[in-house]
């Protein structure tokens, strides 16, 4: 089980990556305001199905709502470091100031909106294994 979530998102990611590829070559980020917000949103779904392949055998053991807090847990201290690392690169390395905090904040619950979606198909992904692999 664990294997086919990595599997999930090691494809999300790469779709992910290709997007964000020709969004930067075709700039949509600047022509189209909200073009961040599904991209955060599937970058949130990518962290939940790895946090669900990384802890597997722990959420397993836990109930529904410790598992969920697992999962958004770990998308939420992610999205968190890559706020801190957009902003270090941006304002640090680039000398520009293109990072706000309302921006971040929408970043963040975007985010964490992606893990909460894929958190429910992993918890019920483990349950169906739960089910099926029980003595």
């Amino acid at each position: 089980m664990n294997k086919k979530l990595l599997l999930s998102a090691c494809l999300l990611v790469l779709f992910i990556w290709l997007v964000n590829t020709s969004a930067s070559y075709f700039y949509w980020y600047s022509a189209m305001w909200w073009f961040d917000i599904p991209m955060h949103i599937m970058g949130g779904m990518f962290l939940g199905l790895l946090a669900g392949a990384l802890f597997f055998k722990k959420i397993r053991t836990l109930s529904n709502k410790e598992a969920l807090v697992v999962i958004l847990l770990f998308v939420l201290i992610v999205g968190l470091g890559w706020e801190v690392f957009e902003y270090v690169v941006q304002t640090i390395i680039k000398g520009q100031q293109l990072a706000s905090i309302p921006d971040s904040v929408k970043d963040m619950v975007m985010d964490l909106l992606g893990g909460l979606l894929t958190s429910l198909f992993v918890l019920r992904s483990i349950k169906r294994y739960n089910k099926a692999h029980a003595n």
